[in-house]
This record gives C-alpha cells, sequence and structure tokens, in this order.
C-alpha cells in the first residue's frame, strides 16, 4: 500500500480515536479506541510501519530546515556588519530592527518559498508501506466505522479520498 505522510497521518489516527471525546484531566480530549488482542496487535504493526516511513522522511525534512536556518544565519552576520548597534538603541529594539530587515528581504522570502514546495513534495510523495492483508482489513473496518467521526477536516478531505482508493473503498 502506498500512502503519503498525510494520509498515513490519518490512518494512524483512525485506529487510535474512536470519534468520541473524553475528560482526562479536566480536559477534553479524543476517546482512544479500545481494541482486542489481536486487532492490537494489527494497530502495533500499522503503527510501526507509518513510524517507519516517518523516521524514513524525516531527514529530508530537517535537511530543509537545516538549509534555511544556515541561510538566515549568513544573512543575520551580514546585516550585523553593516547596520552596528547604535550606542543609544535599545538591544530589543536593535533586534526588531534586524528581524524587519530579514524579513523583508527578498532572496530569504524566495528561499522559504521554495524550501515549503519541496516540503509540501515530500510529504505527499507515496511511500510504501509493508502491510499484511489482516492489516489492511482491520485499517478499513476502522475507517468505514469511524473514518467519518474521527475529527477530520475538510482540508483532510483529499487525504481521506487517497486513503478511500489506497484501501479499495
Amino acid at each position: 500500500m502506498k500512502l503519503s505522510l498525510q494520509a498515513a497521518s490519518l490512518a494512524k489516527f483512525v485506529v487510535s480515536f474512536n470519534g468520541e471525546h473524553e475528560l482526562v484531566d479536566g480536559k477534553e480530549t479524543p476517546a482512544s479506541l479500545r481494541l482486542n488482542g489481536e486487532e492490537s496487535s494489527q494497530r502495533r504493526f500499522l503503527l510501526k510501519e507509518i513510524e517507519r516511513i516517518n523516521t524514513t522522511a524525516k531527514p529530508a525534512l530537517e535537511a530543509l530546515v537545516l538549509i534555511y536556518n544556515e541561510r538566515l544565519v549568513q544573512k543575520r552576520i551580514i546585516l550585523e556588519g553593516a547596520n552596528p548597534k547604535s550606542e543609544d538603541e535599545v538591544e530589543v529594539e536593535y533586534l526588531n530592527r534586524m528581524n524587519a530587515i530579514l524579513t523583508n528581504d527578498e532572496e530569504l522570502k524566495q528561499l522559504f518559498v521554495s524550501l515549503t514546495e519541496d516540503n509540501k513534495n515530500i510529504i505527499s510523495e507515496g511511500h510504501d508501506l509493508d502491510l499484511q492483508p489482516k492489516v489492511v482489513e482491520f485499517l478499513k473496518k476502522y475507517f468505514l466505522k469511524y473514518g467519518d467521526s474521527a475529527g477530520f477536516l475538510s482540508g483532510d478531505d483529499e487525504f481521506v479520498a487517497e486513503l478511500n482508493v489506497a484501501l479499495g473503498l
């Protein structure tokens, strides 16, 4: 089965919560899905596979953040050298002035847009989950049972549709 990271996260949510809410320490949270022994084992296998694909994608996502942060630090060093703090300027005012200049830097804006697009591509790329047929049936069962009540947002429609296709629904 091939799923994007978002669709895999939705699958994880479906097999973890039942669409109800419960009070935990005075706060309303999604109620955990309680399963029998065999289904609990299938959920663990599914969650391990989802964690594996998340772990596989994590270095690429972290690299994008690192690229942006390194360029930001370089720009800040150059900017601070060209715009030293005046004697009557308070540290907070100086930092705010530097941040305002960096925020309006066109090169950083373009880099951010480019890296955001790369991030979206990595997240939406299909990843192979090595699932046994009984695990797929387990996911299908709980997706049909709780899929609509598990708290999906309208922005999740694309990933819900992806899960429908992957499960053959």
